[in-house]
């Protein structure tokens, strides 16, 4: 994070409620620029001019994500949610097929190298190839105005931010065991 240090904040669920709400307040009045925060602002926060959430880690299941992401793009306005996912993150396939699943594509032939790889020796293998790089994930925020199945895919409404799947690298093929 290259920004000056007075315009950075960081904000968890171990600090006082008033620190945290004076951070709160400040960063909505655009007096701090980046917020570092755990999950305690997943949920309610509502910060009209926010286009960025950044993810350096996968939330423990679907419905976080959705919070998480949930935060920016608010009110029909855009947004780009980004999710780092480490080689070896068994919540990874989870997350990210649900993302595809929602935004109707398939997932970039190194996200599936990554996911296949998790699927086939998990978190602790030993023999797990080492990635230089990491996958970047971003996802649409899916609610919609109405029930999914039935609004067609090109009449729905987004409610919040948009994304696309990327990847840095490509990780080197493994041999099937």
């Amino acid at each position: 994070l290259r920004a000056p240090p007075d315009l950075i904040r960081c904000l968890h669920g171990g600090m006082k409620q008033n620190k945290r709400e004076g951070i709160l307040h400040g960063f909505r009045e655009g007096n701090i620029r980046v917020l570092c925060a755990t999950d305690v602002v997943a949920r309610g926060l509502d910060v009209p001019e926010l286009d960025h959430v950044i993810n350096y880690d996968l939330p423990g299941d679907s419905d976080a994500y959705v919070h998480r992401v949930g935060r920016t793009g608010r009110a029909g306005r855009r947004g780009t949610a980004h999710t780092f996912i480490l080689a070896g993150d068994n919540r990874a396939p989870l997350i990210a097929r649900f993302i595809a699943k929602q935004q109707g594509t398939a997932l970039p032939e190194d996200v599936l190298a990554i996911i296949h790889d998790i699927e086939l020796h998990g978190r602790a293998a030993t023999e797990r190839p080492k990635y230089k790089d990491h996958a970047r994930v971003a996802g649409k925020d899916w609610r919609v105005y109405g029930s999914a199945k039935s609004i067609k895919p090109e009449e729905r409404r987004y409610v919040r931010g948009y994304g696309h799947v990327l990847t840095i690298k490509r990780p080197t093929p493994r041999k099937e065991k």
